[in-house]
């Protein structure tokens, strides 16, 4: 339900508000411990190193970071980031990919998975 929400508009505390509202609907309320698991999933091995990398966001004391990591040897880079907007979260991926090689496959929580162009 979030998720759905969240594809049509954001404001702070959706997701609280989201809870609070099926907490209140009796049918949810009922259903709620009945869901079924979801399947772990592990993702395939790579056979090479670039083949797939994963990035993220993540916060640490107020400090906000660009995480990527080479999902073959688990290779980190970790940028401080003064702000996360697209320009320059691309800015950053821009120079480890000059520095590393281009990724076959760039993988991230909330953008799917995509196959990287040239930044040229």
């Amino acid at each position: 339900m979030n998720s759905v929400a969240r594809s049509f508009f954001w404001y702070p505390k959706l997701d609280a508000d989201i809870e609070e509202l099926v907490s209140n609907i009796n049918v949810c309320a009922a259903m709620r411990n009945n869901a079924p698991q979801a399947p772990f999933i592990p993702w395939p091995r790579t056979q090479k190193p670039w083949q797939r990398v994963h990035i993220d966001f993540c916060e640490l004391e107020g400090n906000h970071f660009l995480i990527m990591v080479n999902a073959y040897s688990k290779w980190i880079c970790a940028e401080l980031m003064s702000k996360t907007t697209s320009t320059k979260t691309i800015s950053v991926l821009g120079s480890w990919f000059v520095t590393y090689g281009l990724p076959v496959e760039l993988v991230s929580d909330n953008g799917g998975r995509v196959v990287p162009k040239c930044f040229c």
